[in-house]
């Protein structure tokens, strides 16, 4: 089974590739940085043999890879009863707006598992 694509590719002569601050443009595939500034303009200064040393770039660690974050009974109970009064969605902002330096990483989820963990553990 073929299916079709909407994408429609653009001849050569129809574009040009930024590939550096200098404005040196080629239109050749093998020395394209990983992230080239495609613009719709032809140029009519084109180098073939064009190198560009690689970027330098800090890769930041997501929430995902940061060290667990250990909350204490006291913030948990105070949470939960925010949300009793407030619901979850503007307890969650109300807890991170006021108090960010305890509440900045709570999310919903975590906050909807203490509620259902109270109330299981009170049956």
């Amino acid at each position: 089974m073929h299916t079709m694509s909407v994408f429609v590719p653009v001849p050569h002569g129809k574009y040009q590739i930024v590939t550096n601050e200098n404005n040196t443009h080629t239109n050749s595939f093998s020395s394209l940085p990983t992230t080239p500034t495609i613009s719709s303009t032809p140029s009519t200064n084109i180098t073939t043999n064009s190198l560009i040393k690689p970027k330098k770039y800090i890769v930041q660690l997501s929430k995902s890879f940061r060290s667990k974050k250990n909350w204490k009974y006291n913030q948990k109970i105070f949470a939960i009863k925010k949300a009793s009064e407030l619901g979850l969605t503007k307890a969650i902002k109300f807890l991170q707006i006021q108090y960010p330096e305890v509440y900045e990483d709570l999310s919903l989820s975590t906050l909807q598992y203490w509620i259902q963990h109270v109330k299981n553990s009170n049956h």
